[in-house]
């Protein structure tokens, strides 16, 4: 979909299986994309939309989540076989195999590209040093309880927009916000969930969280630590996606409806999308 105009005809990109995530690219050049055959596959950009350049690699499992570095040079992807797989994009080779002790639920890369974090089955967030050659740096066991790798909880987790100062973590019925420099808990945004949090993500400026479980979303004022408001989904939300220049917020759901939310945050509040600099968090 174009986001500067969301009711025209969207790109449609013909896949080969079932899809468990996608990822674009920071240029929108490239779609990434895992699939329930465990298949990871690269789309370029052209005229007439996304077409499949090549299949770059291939899991034994289902492949469950995937994500482009902040700088392009790498794709992470991972899934049910318990490995994360690291592949330069510029030459489509492996560039290394990172194994966890289960299956993985997501992946996600700091805004720096120093760090990149892992959410297992187990319930557990691992933290990997992108520079030392992915090497495991932190473990925080017991976020969440243990789960089947296609649980719908899926541990979607969100850095902190530019410094990555933070990590806001889905946890057991609340949002767990760790300080990069630490790793330590600088606070938690709870008394809203009364399920495993599923999906977590910061608005463009970080001056918002919105956090969603199996029946409740729930959008907080990060420096309130306070909800700002909820709503009840008509199903399970299984993905979020702020917009970069407006006050809205696209979400999806595991019943495969695309929905748009305008005006999430209220008029005499400051926006999601306001100048990150004037804003101290």
């Amino acid at each position: 979909h174009d986001a500067n105009n969301i009711v025209e005809d969207p790109i449609t990109v013909e896949c080969q299986a079932g899809l468990f995530d996608l990822s674009l690219s920071s240029d929108a050049s490239f779609l990434a994309t895992a699939d329930e055959r465990g298949t990871i596959s690269l789309f370029k950009k052209g005229t007439q939309g996304f077409g499949q350049e090549t299949d770059l690699t291939r899991f034994r499992l289902a492949a469950r989540s995937i994500e482009f570095s902040p700088s392009d040079r790498f794709l992470a992807a991972a899934g049910d076989d318990g490995v994360i797989r690291i592949i330069n994009v510029a030459d489509r080779s492996v560039a290394k195999d990172v194994t966890a002790k289960v299956a993985v639920k997501s992946v996600c890369y700091d805004p720096t590209e120093a760090y990149m974090g892992a959410f297992l089955v187990d319930g557990s967030l691992n933290i990997y040093d992108v520079d030392q050659e992915y090497q495991h740096v932190f473990e925080l066991k017991d976020l969440a309880p243990k789960m089947s790798p296609d649980s719908p909880v899926l541990g979607k987790m969100s850095w902190f927009p530019g410094s990555g100062k933070h990590l806001a973590v889905p946890a057991n019925s609340k949002v767990t916000v760790l300080n990069r420099d630490s790793w330590e808990e600088d606070y938690s945004l709870q008394g809203q969930h009364k399920h495993p949090v599923s999906v977590v993500t910061y608005s463009p400026n970080g001056k918002y969280i919105v956090s969603a479980d199996e029946s409740v979303l729930v959008v907080w004022d990060v420096l309130k630590r306070a909800p700002v408001q909820t709503h009840l989904p008509r199903a399970t939300i299984s993905g979020i996606s702020w917009s970069p220049v407006t006050n809205a917020l696209a979400m999806m759901d595991t019943d495969g409806f695309l929905f748009m939310c305008s005006s999430v945050i209220p008029t005499n509040m400051v926006a999601p999308v306001a100048n990150l600099s004037l804003i101290h968090i």
